[in-house]
């Protein structure tokens, strides 16, 4: 029993510090997209036939990092805030309960590591666009 919980406890941990990193890199992502924002609308106020090429590619690119983030933000709201499907305080439920609780966990570690990847697109993005 012993190990089991040792076992426990030092995946507990991994899943915590994957959260922690997580929520930081949601912070890094939320200031990178104002900033991306509002570099956007300065770019929607010039004419297209007056922006260069890179900028125009790293609109584009903006753009498709935009659709991606999106896209990970409905699966996470269409999986982890699924509705209840049986009574409250009946075997069942509890069942259901501990399977949702296991799979929320899966969920979050799939969206930490969607999450990972997009940081790497917005990494690829300031690259362009700092050039």
């Amino acid at each position: 029993m012993g190990k089991l919980l040792d076992k426990v406890c030092e995946q507990l941990k991994v899943e915590y510090d994957l959260q922690k990193s997580v929520k930081e890199d949601i912070m890094k992502l939320n200031e990178e997209l104002w900033r991306m924002h509002a570099a956007l609308e300065k770019i929607s106020n010039v004419p297209s036939d007056q922006l260069d090429d890179e900028t125009k590619i790293w609109a584009g690119k903006v753009g498709e990092l935009a659709y991606n983030i999106e896209d990970n933000i409905d699966t996470f709201m269409l999986r982890v805030d699924g509705p209840e499907t049986t009574e409250k305080h009946s075997f069942r439920w509890l069942i259901d309960k501990c399977r949702t609780l296991l799979s929320k966990v899966k969920i979050r570690r799939r969206i930490a590591n969607n999450i990972k990847e997009v940081m790497s697109q917005f990494k690829e993005v300031q690259e362009l666009r700092d050039g």
